[in-house]
């Protein structure tokens, strides 16, 4: 287009022999160019304003995943740290269930030792353990205590019954009878109890000690807890002349 405006211009000059001024023809030239060169500057503008809004778009996407993945992270670790709660509700419920049936077979002692004092006098003296934790207050004992009441316990029903074999007219009392009912009924139920405790308590270890839930565990104060365990001496045969007398 500017060659053949140029090539009319000089046309014109030569056919009516015309002279133009150089300046004029620069000029001309210049106005020929200006919609050109506002074309491409604003071509440029527009294009800096794009690149300006990717960037801010750029950028405002970047916020959005940092905020996002931040998010999921507190979502998750508050579903880490609420878990860890409800496993250590559960174990401490378990163990509530135990405490019970701790305190239903503690309060059957008074009964055991009077069994044995009617029948067999001479041999109250095994239960001189035992009857002095029953004289404590079971509310004032901790969770070792009531574990350790649990085990003497379980050794003196032991001794009891086999005091029993050797006297036939303790064995056959309606007392002896009903004492033994109920401390097989409570015994079933607190083993019951302890596997069940002891199923929170391993489910409850293996979140605090496994990754990441253990990360948590360690901000917030959560820590192992013990397994309600069987003493060796529970598990073997016991020793009448020795069973509470240690």
């Amino acid at each position: 287009m500017m060659i053949i405006g140029n090539s009319f211009l000089f046309g014109f000059c030569q056919i009516y022999s015309v002279n133009i001024p150089l300046y004029i023809l620069l000029y001309s030239q210049i106005l020929f160019y200006f919609p050109v060169l506002f074309f491409i500057f604003d071509a440029i503008k527009l294009l800096r304003i794009h690149k300006y809004r990717k960037r801010q778009e750029d950028a405002r996407h970047i916020v959005m995943t940092i905020l996002i993945i931040i998010a999921v992270v507190v979502v998750i670790f508050i579903a880490i740290y609420n878990s860890l709660v409800r496993k250590r509700n559960e174990t401490e419920n378990a163990f509530a269930a135990i405490d019970v049936m701790l305190k239903k077979r503690y309060d059957l002692i008074p009964n055991l030792v009077t069994t044995v004092k009617e029948y067999a006098e001479h041999e109250k003296s095994t239960f001189a353990q035992i009857t002095e934790m029953r004289n404590k207050s079971y509310a004032s004992f901790s969770n070792q205590d009531k574990e350790n009441l649990d085990s003497a316990f379980s050794q003196a029903c032991t001794h009891f019954f086999a005091i029993a074999e050797n006297y036939p007219q303790l064995k056959a009392s309606e007392n002896f009878e009903q004492l033994q009912r109920a401390l097989n009924e409570t015994e079933e139920q607190l083993s019951a109890a302890r596997r069940t405790f002891n199923a929170c308590v391993t489910d409850y270890n293996n979140a605090v000690q496994t990754f990441p839930s253990n990360l948590l565990a360690g901000m917030f104060g959560f820590t192992r807890k013990s397994v309600f365990s069987i003493s060796e001496q529970e598990r073997t045969v016991p020793n009448v002349n020795n069973l509470l007398n240690q």
